[in-house]
């Protein structure tokens, strides 16, 4: 009798989570509401730090770009089949375009940045930032009324000299600011008087 009772209450428990196993409409659909909630989180926090990476991605090709150019003079690089006896640099000019710049050779050692030095046939690049980054200042020594800039390094040291609207006396820094339009976001890169090159948040 004590077996047939505790076998009729197994039974009858079976049958309870037989008819409650399972989800009710309401269960299902607040269910689905919270996984498309948290996807539409991920995809709009996606978006965000994918914009922020291509801002960083331009600083490094920047801070790249001066390492490329050192490299160049430390290797003795040659540009139109000739050592250029002013070095490799990087020109910056915001007030012509400021979504582009480039790598150059100073063929003639003038200490600055002349039209055909940054012919990709000869050694020389021209690097434009992406879509919606443009470099949005330069500050030498801590002004911010620089239009352009040109970094050269000389061989064989290499030495750095700077050249900034018109001048290249007393200059020890440089920082390259970056801006990007859809994030408000900036970076920054600073070169100082030895060619170190540092990222700046």
């Amino acid at each position: 009798m004590i077996r047939r009772i505790k076998t009729n209450r197994i039974l009858n428990k079976n049958r309870l989570l037989q008819l409650r196993s399972g989800f009710s409409l309401m269960e299902l659909l607040v269910s689905i509401s919270i996984i498309v909630l948290i996807t539409g989180l991920f995809f709009a926090s996606y978006r965000t730090a994918n914009k922020q990476a291509e801002l960083t991605r331009s600083v490094s090709d920047l801070s790249s770009s001066y390492r490329k150019a050192l490299n160049q003079t430390l290797g003795l690089s040659e540009f139109d089949g000739a050592v250029p006896e002013g070095g490799w640099g990087v020109h910056i000019n915001i007030s012509v375009d400021d979504t582009k710049y480039y790598v150059f050779a100073d063929r003639n050692n003038n200490g600055q940045f002349d039209d055909g030095e940054a012919s990709k046939d000869s050694g020389g690049e021209t690097i434009n930032t992406p879509r919606n980054i443009n470099i949005d200042n330069i500050k030498v020594n801590g002004s911010t009324d620089i239009n352009h800039l040109d970094v050269i390094y000389i061989p064989p040291h290499p030495r750095v000299i700077f050249h900034s609207n018109d001048t290249a006396i007393g200059i020890n820094e440089a920082e390259i600011t970056m801006f990007s339009s859809e994030t408000g976001n900036t970076k920054a890169v600073e070169v100082n008087f030895l060619g170190l090159i540092d990222m700046i948040d």
